[in-house]
């Protein structure tokens, strides 16, 4: 009787990148709080305040490119795990990671890219703002 034994894969950097993620979300929060309360607040407030909020928000530029930069590690992350669940490409883990992570800033830079300048087209500048924002 011949067996196969399956080869066990080492998930210890990835265990330490998805804490390393909480832990900076945690740094965010507790660096951070007042943008955070303005971010959270910015969903569930009137129109009349969210101008207010919204112009908070602007103002801590920092806090906004950190959770970004966040987003965009979560979600390559997210999404090379699920491509090498499917077994949709033979590339390795943290290759996919770095461009899931290249091909999500190239959209996004695309998308605001092209807000502002079908602002300026359109003459529209503050609406095409707003939309970013």
């Amino acid at each position: 009787m011949v067996i196969d034994y399956r080869k066990k894969e080492s998930k210890d950097q990835l265990f330490y990148v998805l804490a390393g993620l909480v832990f900076f979300f945690a740094f965010l929060k507790v660096v951070f709080p007042r943008y955070f309360k303005n971010l959270y607040s910015a969903f569930f407030q009137t129109s009349l305040r969210l101008k207010q909020t919204k112009e908070q928000l602007l103002q801590d530029k920092l806090a906004s490119l950190l959770t970004n930069l966040l987003f965009v590690i979560t979600v390559s992350l997210y999404a090379a795990l699920v491509i090498r669940y499917e077994q949709w490409a033979q590339v390795s883990f943290w290759e996919l990671v770095l461009y899931g992570a290249l091909v999500l800033m190239t959209v996004y830079l695309g998308k605001y890219l092209f807000l502002l300048f079908s602002g300026w087209v359109f003459n529209s500048r503050d609406p095409a703002a707003g939309y970013v924002f």
